[in-house]
Order: C-alpha cells, then structure tokens, then sequence
C-alpha cells in the first residue's frame, strides 16, 4: 500500500498531503465513477477536504468528489 504524500490540491489550492484511500472508500468509488481500477486515486487530508486525484492527474474530475465521512 502506498504512504500518504504532499500533493497539489486543486480545490484548497496548495501542497497537502493526501492519502491512499481506504478499502470501503474504494468500493464507494468504484460505484459512484464506473471504473474498477481505483488504486491510484487519493484523498485531500486538508480539514474537511476530502476531494480525490488520482497520482499523476491533480483535477481528474470536472466537478469535484468528495469521500464521504461515514465510509471509515
């Protein structure tokens, strides 16, 4: 499994660091974008951020996603 990491964040507009998301997290994206491979998605730990990127793509999605808190 991959570490968290600094990384740009689109959305605060800064380095922060994000983490590699969890396996209920991947289930959840995996059915809300249609796409099984979300191994190299990761979550903004900026505050109450939570947006997702993946490892080379700083704004995959033209409207933000945010990770729901309740997943875990």
């Amino acid at each position: 499994m991959t570490k968290p990491q600094p990384m740009s964040c689109h959305w605060c507009k800064s380095r922060e660091t994000h983490r590699p998301l969890t396996e209920k997290e991947k289930v959840w994206l995996r059915g809300r974008i249609g796409e099984q491979y979300v191994e190299n998605y990761f979550m903004c730990t900026k505050g109450d951020c939570r947006k997702l990127r993946t490892d080379r793509q700083e704004r995959r999605f033209r409207t933000p996603v945010e990770v729901p808190t309740d997943l875990g």
